[in-house]
């Protein structure tokens, strides 16, 4: 994440949360606790709850309700996107997140999107949070949004995969973590992204470790050597192509492709037995690192050296 997103993670984690634990621990058995009583309204389909306000300084920006069903367009058109980004990931063959060792060991089973005034466009936390305000007391995910989004903006598809991410591995680093989920949102969206090189010298890979957003470039280089035969796939379902937002526009863009997937998906599992192995050489706990030793910079070599030997091997 740029500042600004450190920034509104922090800002957020505190109004959502209060942890009962060190910062430095993982908290995989739920042990962080959140509430949602605070929220006027809430929207429940699946896994997913979207939280939001009509008024007060949450207060959605967009009120817009083109079907008169009493729940804004951008709520629905929220949950309508983080479904479709589920099945696609699905149809893909993306593991959930709930279905991975991290949050099934911590009983995961719900992902809680709250709507706030946010210095960003979203944020998504790793560590499971149990929902103290319900007898049930769920443990949850948690995805922030902007109270301001705008109808269409992929926000909640990038935050999405990035609770895949988590569930593949503790890896964190930048320009893994946000140069994929910029990826990602072409699964949906138009996929307009630069094509850049593969690092060849030291400076280049540095170059590339300082990158957040703009790794993408990189991957996209990635991606087109492993997979050239698979640019402008769109392997969708009928059922994926059909749905569309309130306002009729469709979900999944024309332009918007499967390109990568498998390859990406690929990385994640490499990245998964990295973080076991590194585990288990430093006496560390499966899934439960420091959350400084996620995002360290003593990690890029030994990721860069995967995404490396999958190169190789084409």
């Amino acid at each position: 994440m740029n500042n600004a997103r450190i920034i509104a993670a922090v800002t957020l984690l505190f109004l959502l949360s209060s942890p009962v634990s060190a910062q430095g621990t993982e908290q995989s058995e739920c042990s962080n606790r959140t509430s949602s009583d605070h929220y006027q309204h809430r929207y429940d389909v699946d896994e997913f709850a979207i939280f939001y306000d009509l008024s007060g300084d949450n207060a959605l920006a967009d009120l817009t309700d083109l079907n008169n069903n009493d729940i804004p367009d951008i709520i629905e058109d929220t949950m309508l996107q983080l479904i479709t980004m589920r099945d696609v990931l699905g149809a893909l063959g993306f593991t959930h997140p709930f279905d991975q060792y991290r949050y099934e060991r911590a009983g995961v089973e719900r992902i809680y999107v709250s709507m706030r005034n946010l210095n960003g466009n979203g944020v998504a936390f790793d560590p499971p949070h149990r929902d103290t305000t319900h007898a049930e007391k769920p443990c949850v995910l948690l995805i922030g949004l902007s109270s301001e989004l705008k109808a269409g903006n992929l926000t909640p598809a990038h935050e999405l995969f990035h609770l895949y991410q988590y569930g593949y591995s503790v890896l964190k680093n930048s320009w893994y973590l946000e140069g994929t989920a910029r990826w990602s949102e072409g699964l949906l969206g138009e996929r307009s992204y630069p094509m850049g090189l593969i690092p060849h010298t030291p400076e280049d890979e540095e170059a590339l470790f300082s990158q957040s957003y703009g790794a993408v470039a990189f991957w996209m280089a990635f991606l087109d050597a492993v997979s050239p035969f698979t640019l402008g796939e769109r392997r969708y379902t009928d059922d994926l192509l059909s749905r569309s937002y309130v306002n009729g526009e469709q979900i999944i863009h024309d332009e918007a492709t499967t390109h990568g997937s498998a390859a990406i998906i690929e990385i994640l599992e490499a990245f998964d037995k990295l973080d076991r192995q590194i585990s288990h050489v430093e006496n560390r706990r499966q899934k439960s690192w420091p959350n400084a030793d996620r995002s360290d910079a003593a990690n890029n070599v030994s990721m860069l050296n995967i995404v490396y030997r999958l190169l190789k091997a084409q």
